[in-house]
């Protein structure tokens, strides 16, 4: 294929009004080369494309006459020559193919993407790949759309997970994490341990993000949505309940487990949700039912006693754990009109601890406005004697 560059370089050397003499003193070459390279007896060696391309102010493509059908048929032989490579195993040699490619091609994205992520291979070009994954993320989105730009821009990143020494790690996350459940710290690191086989972090992350993938489920995620029918409510507590109960291997009698575990606050927010949607769906009997067992669940974790040890009783969770502290250290009293502290723990995750209060909200109970369901039965004796149960944990003044 015929390359016209020798014409490019003349024709911009002109424009300027410069000579070949001054052109070659501007980049660092000899006037013999210059010479050649506008003869078309020589081209520019691969290193200058970009030097030559940059000092006249246009693209390499611009620079080499590759536009149009002509760029297109050299881009398609360069992809053929990596495709082989990449087939006979070669990997350094593909990776030498790209960037000839990236000199060629600085503006096509596909190569970009595909160079940054080909040198996630070979730690010693660690400082290029970041380079490159950081040129991509910044590229506009492409006409394949924010979704496919955004999931190129991911793998890129984990990538450079997978590369990055361990020094580095602390600014690659706060550089790239994010809410996105696929781009978290956690996320990111699980990535990382598991290509490394570093499987005593993997392990740590893993149990986090099932941990939240979990609590994400118990927060309402079976519902159709958040405006569902009583009745599709009252299945999706339900349903969440059997999935607690398998995971902690629970077979007893009522539906809601009452004896406390980390899984506590889950379950009586479930209890709550349960008793008010089968108490808006005309199950009464099913409603208080249920309350009662909730009511029963909470009075079984305010009578733990100090030191006792609870877990998620799930051996998938087992780095998780708190224990009971005592009450008595003069903290802030919290607003027990509404919710009521229970008891002061401290959490646990494998070296990390954190304390809190454990609180139980009396709000579902007391307030009408967005737990109106509960309406049919708030009146039932039983109703109110599960609300003054409740009442009756409350520390004294």
């Amino acid at each position: 294929m015929k390359l016209y560059i020798g014409n490019t370089i003349r024709r911009l050397r002109l424009e300027k009004d410069m000579t070949q003499e001054q052109l070659a003193d501007a980049l660092g070459v000899s006037f013999q080369s210059v010479s050649r390279w506008e003869s078309g007896t020589n081209y520019p060696d691969i290193e200058l494309i970009p030097d030559i391309a940059v000092f006249f102010g246009i693209s390499a493509d611009d620079l080499m006459g590759l536009t149009g059908a002509v760029r297109d048929e050299k881009l398609s032989e360069a992809w053929r020559t990596v495709n082989e490579a990449e087939k006979a195993g070669k990997a350094r040699e593909r990776l030498d193919l790209l960037r000839g490619m990236r000199r060629d091609f600085p503006k096509d994205p596909d190569v970009l993407w595909t160079l940054a992520y080909a040198m996630s291979d070979f730690p010693e070009f660690y400082e290029e790949q970041k380079a490159l994954t950081e040129q991509f993320l910044a590229l506009p989105n492409t006409n394949r759309g924010f979704s496919a730009k955004r999931n190129d821009e991911n793998v890129l990143v984990y990538a450079l997970f997978r590369s990055a020494p361990d020094e580095d790690l602390p600014g690659l996350l706060d550089r790239y994490s994010s809410e996105n459940i696929d781009m978290t710290r956690n996320a990111l690191l699980n990535e990382r341990y598991l290509v490394r086989e570093e499987w005593e972090g993997y392990e740590s992350t893993r149990q986090v993000m099932l941990h939240d993938d979990l609590l994400e489920i118990f927060f309402e995620r079976l519902r159709k949505n958040y405006h569902a029918s009583a009745s599709d409510s009252a299945w999706a507590q339900r349903k969440s309940l059997e999935i607690l109960n398998l995971l902690t291997d629970y077979s007893g009698g009522s539906l809601l487990n009452p004896v406390p575990d980390l899984w506590f606050e889950q379950k009586y927010l479930l209890g709550y949700r349960l008793s008010c949607a089968l108490a808006s769906s005309g199950r009464k009997e099913e409603a208080l039912s249920v309350l009662e067992d909730t009511v029963t669940l909470i009075e079984n974790f305010a009578a733990l006693p100090v030191g006792t040890e609870l877990t998620y009783e799930c051996p998938s969770l087992d780095s998780f754990s708190c224990s009971i502290l005592p009450q008595d250290d003069g903290g802030e009293k919290l607003d027990i009109g509404y919710q009521i502290p229970l008891k002061r723990v401290v959490y646990r995750r494998g070296d990390c601890s954190t304390e809190d209060w454990v609180v139980v909200k009396l709000t579902p109970l007391l307030e009408r406005d967005g737990w109106e369901w509960f309406d049919p039965i708030r009146e039932e004796p039983r109703f109110l004697s599960c609300v003054e149960r409740i009442r009756k944990l409350a520390p004294a003044d």
